[in-house]
């Protein structure tokens, strides 16, 4: 089977949306061969534990966050404020500050 910890990591973006304003961000970084930091905080999220649900209110904001590897195949997570904690905050954060946020 043909998955993506079988292949090199080559990029990771992340979207904001909502908010007071209601604009959307985007961030995006490649990733360095030589620097394994941001593969690691890519392997800790849990992929396969995304919330389904989101919690209700005005206001919050919503993080889609796309990891893509060789060839052509990604991971997509879609987590509301109260989600985007432990390894998905750190994986944010790494992105936001790599883009120069």
């Amino acid at each position: 089977m043909n998955t993506p910890d079988d292949h090199s990591l080559v990029a990771v973006t992340v979207r904001r949306t909502g908010g007071l304003a209601g604009i959307t961000r985007q961030w995006a970084t490649q990733v360095d061969p030589a620097d394994d930091r941001l593969p690691e905080l890519v392997r800790r999220c849990p992929w396969q534990e995304v919330p389904r649900e989101h919690a209700p209110g005005a206001d919050r904001f919503v993080w889609v966050l796309t990891a893509r590897w060789e060839p052509g195949l990604e991971r997509e997570a879609t987590l509301d404020e109260q989600a985007a904690v432990g390894p998905w905050r750190a994986l944010i954060d790494a992105v936001r500050d790599a883009a120069g946020h």
